[in-house]
């Protein structure tokens, strides 16, 4: 009978370990993604205006976000890369129209 209860208690253990683990992922890639969207939304605002500048990196509490802006009129190709502190990383290409302001493309890498 302790066989069993042993068994059932370290399988309760392993399935509790998976679980934090998916959660402590989870938070990460939404971390990063939220850190993407305020930078995309800070650039686009920027773009519209036509007041952008061509690379920088804005750092966060959880991690920065790196972003190279390169030109081909009248496309623009926006690369932005966050990276969580824990060292996850999550690429964005973004292709925008400036002449229709829009965004033509947003490719997860």
């Amino acid at each position: 009978m302790a066989m069993i209860m042993t068994a059932y208690l370290l399988h309760h253990i392993q399935l509790y370990n998976l679980e934090k683990r998916f959660y402590f992922e989870t938070n990460q890639v939404h971390d990063l993604e939220i850190m993407i969207k305020y930078v995309w939304d800070m650039l686009e605002a920027q773009i519209v205006n036509d007041e952008y500048v061509e690379s920088g990196i804005k750092d966060f509490s959880t991690g920065e976000v790196e972003f190279n802006i390169s030109e081909k009129e009248p496309l623009l190709t926006i690369v932005l890369r966050a990276r969580a502190l824990s060292g996850r990383v999550n690429d964005v290409k973004v292709i925008y129209d400036q002449n229709e302001k829009k965004v033509i493309s947003w490719q997860q890498q």
